[in-house]
């Protein structure tokens, strides 16, 4: 089948194949198929067609509001921001009242932050209102909200939530989803918001494969993988990054987090030196603690300028 759309995505290309019949194909396949690689393939035909038409509107915006899988809902979100800016609102606005998974309701508000309207900007002050409304961060009502909640209060209190932009609205917002479903799935979340800005500054997931909730027991001694700490990413105002005593093997994905400046990495499993490079690519690091990992004994002080101190093992440092 991936084949076949191949060469309907080329029959386009060179114009032997009318963009109406792509979409007619399209969508009977969208809808009676279960293939996710095969569906997602369908939704990239349907956009190379070329066309922003009523249609192809309406099959965007039934997959991101019923479909099953968050992938594909994800995926009709962000065609829906490149494609129908114009139309997004209405169902971002549902979606964004609606949605559980973490990386559709981010994609979502990442759309909400890019259409710059009065009532855009309207929909993500509400949010922020109800979410200074929620007495607890975690569906389980074990962690209080108390920390958002005082920024957040203040900031309604003073008006200055309609000085912020829109994309601080959203970064704020996102930024509670995502210490929400770390919270839902650790037992352990330590987090500090900046004040002024109500965005996470520093995150403890310390311990973290010693304290997993509701995962299932063959990976609660074996979190070796950033990835499944989803949203991390998004965190951009984060300074402070404690991942000690933990398994984790590969430290890209924190490359992103552009103003990391302290990070804890104690008793991990990082062996790979290709870590190593991660580590000296990340230029604002001014405090890392190494040691407990093999890499540990492969750093050398040139590595890294001269105002970095990394901590090696128990006694020894350099910077």
């Amino acid at each position: 089948m991936i084949q076949y759309l191949n060469r309907i995505l080329l029959d386009l290309k060179n114009k032997t194949i009318f963009a109406g019949d792509v979409i007619k194909l399209c969508e009977s396949i969208l809808a009676e198929n279960n293939d996710e690689r095969i569906r997602l393939k369908c939704l990239n035909l349907l956009i190379e067609t070329g066309l922003t038409n009523d249609k192809i509107f309406e099959i965007l915006e039934n997959l991101l509001i019923s479909d099953i899988n968050p992938h594909i809902r994800k995926a009709a979100a962000t065609y829906i921001g490149e494609k129908f800016i114009h139309k997004a609102l209405s169902p971002m606005k549902w979606v964004l009242r609606n949605e559980t998974n973490l990386s559709c309701l981010i994609c979502v508000i990442k759309t909400i932050t890019q259409i710059k309207t009065k009532k855009s900007k309207k929909l993500l002050i509400d949010k922020l209102k109800n979410i200074n409304q929620n007495d607890y961060i975690d569906s389980h009502h074990q962690y209080e909200n108390s920390k958002f909640q005082n920024v957040l209060t203040a900031l309604f209190n003073n008006n200055k939530i309609e000085k912020f932009t829109q994309k601080h609205l959203g970064d704020i917002i996102i930024n509670f989803l995502i210490v929400s479903e770390l919270i839902n799935n650790l037992y352990y979340v330590h987090f500090d918001l900046n004040p002024l800005s109500s965005l996470i500054k520093k995150l403890d997931l310390s311990d973290i494969e010693f304290e997993v909730r509701g995962w299932k027991s063959e990976f609660k001694n074996e979190i070796s993988n950033l990835a499944k700490l989803e949203g991390l990413e998004y965190l951009e105002e984060l300074e402070s990054l404690d991942l000690s005593n933990n398994l984790i093997e590969d430290i890209k994905p924190l490359t992103q987090l552009t103003n990391l400046k302290y990070l804890y990495l104690s008793n991990n499993k990082l062996d790979n030196p290709v870590n190593i490079r991660i580590l000296k690519s990340m230029k604002n690091l001014k405090y890392i603690d190494i040691k407990g990992n093999r890499i540990a004994s492969n750093l050398k002080s040139k590595d890294f300028h001269q105002d970095v101190t990394i901590i090696l093992s128990q006694n020894y440092y350099f910077r």
